[in-house]
């Protein structure tokens, strides 16, 4: 559920950032459908792996997830 890559963050960063990842660390870039919990600094992933959450980033975090959250249930809402 984690792999490693080369290059750096940024650069994946911003490659991915419109396809559905998300920065939580300086050390971690995760996929929102993967993310199972965001709560005590930490995000919680499907695998059930625990990353660190930035307080830089908290914020952005759960607001980006939230988005995604509602555009999917707007999409499944609509779904045949």
């Amino acid at each position: 559920c984690v792999d490693r890559v080369c290059g750096t963050l940024k650069e994946y960063e911003e490659r991915l950032n419109n396809m559905g990842f998300i920065r939580i660390h300086k050390s971690y870039l995760v996929n929102y459908r993967y993310i199972y919990a965001v709560q005590n600094g930490n995000v919680r992933l499907t695998c059930g792996r625990e990353l660190p959450l930035s307080r830089n980033r908290a914020d952005m975090t759960k607001k980006k997830l939230l988005e995604f959250l509602k555009n999917r249930a707007i999409k499944n809402e609509f779904a045949i």
